[in-house]
């Protein structure tokens, strides 16, 4: 377990920032897609924003609400969409760049801790487009958010030839062939792809997500 990383979560002081400026289209947004309004440290609370983090609103309308998680150890900002169709709840997020510097396991306990967050402000899915491809030096969020319990879709021509023929996605592929070298199969040959993870609390993707966790020895109840 990093320490230093699960300190930052124990007691976050965060900014937020676009509040006042736009606090009757954010109130709105916030009504529509969650049926109350936020408050500011609850938007912070939302993303589960670590200790001195800032979080910046961007409102243009009464049926998003994007937020944008600026800290010391992201290349960039963490960017987020949140929206409904119909009764479902989605999040949308883009890939995350963290620094060679940051903490080890940030990424997976940041994601870990949003999970526990989504699903507590009532959201029903996380979406993302997960970039890059086996020998990619740069993008490796097909294989990472996979790891995390992302399901992301298969298609028959893939797995053609291979011990995994008839596997229809990554939740399926790791679990059936947990001790095959799938997990290593999946880095060197998959791509990018349209990610989804479902938030109820025994939900594939969760379990998937624990199971992980265990396997890495990461501790986000802390």
């Amino acid at each position: 377990m990093d320490e230093l990383s699960a300190e930052m979560f124990a007691r976050p002081s965060v900014k937020v920032v676009g509040f006042e400026e736009n606090q009757v289209l954010i109130e709105a947004a916030c009504q529509e897609i969650f049926g109350r309004k936020f408050a500011p440290e609850e938007i912070a609370e939302l993303i589960a924003a670590p200790d001195e983090a800032e979080v910046e609103i961007s409102v243009h309308d009464e049926d998003l609400l994007e937020l944008h998680l600026g800290y010391k150890w992201f290349n960039g900002t963490h960017d987020y969409i949140f929206y409904r169709e119909g009764d479902t709840r989605v999040v949308e997020f883009e890939e995350i760049q963290v620094a060679e510097v940051a903490p080890s396991a940030l990424e997976v306990r940041l994601f870990a801790k949003q999970v526990r967050a989504f699903r507590q402000f009532g959201l029903n899915e996380i979406r993302l487009w997960a970039k890059g491809h086996g020998g990619d030096p740069y993008w490796r969020g097909y294989y990472v958010w996979a790891r995390y319990g992302f399901r992301m879709f298969i298609r028959g021509t893939e797995v053609v030839g291979t011990p995994y023929e008839g596997v229809e996605d990554t939740l399926e592929l790791f679990e059936r062939f947990e001790d095959s070298g799938a997990a290593d199969w999946w880095r060197e040959n998959g791509s990018e792809r349209v990610a989804v993870f479902y938030l109820e609390e025994n939900s594939d993707c969760c379990l998937a997500l624990d199971s992980y966790l265990e396997q890495k020895g990461v501790n986000v109840h802390g």
